[in-house]
């Protein structure tokens, strides 16, 4: 018997927050692990993950493993800061072989003029690390 069901959705796609490890040539550094925290709470990590070839890592989620948005981040974390203003610290807790490990970066939100929420960092160029 054939069927005559059609399914139709409209799903946006929310793009993932990521980070890249660079050395310092630009080239990708894989196999890095990095935590993700509140700025406020160095205790119990928001999210963990490895790099992959691109030197990508993306926030997922713990609790279901779906990437975690710059807005989901926001939403949460506006709220939190430390001394220096920043909203998350990401900490390098593996480093391969070769290559410096990074000291905690300092990440904080800023909103456009237009209302888009950003995730910056003051040491792209100090830390070999920048938001993709």
């Amino acid at each position: 018997m054939d069927s005559h069901m059609e399914l139709k959705y409209n799903l946006v796609t929310q793009p993932e927050s990521s980070l890249i490890k660079i050395d310092q040539l630009g080239n990708p550094v894989p196999e890095a692990k990095f935590n993700l925290y509140a700025a406020d709470n160095l205790d119990t990590s928001i999210a963990t993950g490895t790099t992959d070839g691109a030197g990508r890592f993306i926030f997922m989620d713990p609790e279901d493993s779906t990437p975690l948005t710059i807005q989901d981040l926001y939403d949460k974390y506006k709220n939190s800061k430390d001394a220096a203003g920043n909203n998350l610290i990401v900490e390098e807790t593996d480093t391969p072989a070769g290559y410096r490990t990074i000291d905690q970066v300092g990440l904080y939100f800023c909103e456009s003029v237009q209302g888009e929420v950003l995730l910056l960092s003051n040491s792209i160029w100090t830390k070999g690390l920048r938001h993709a």
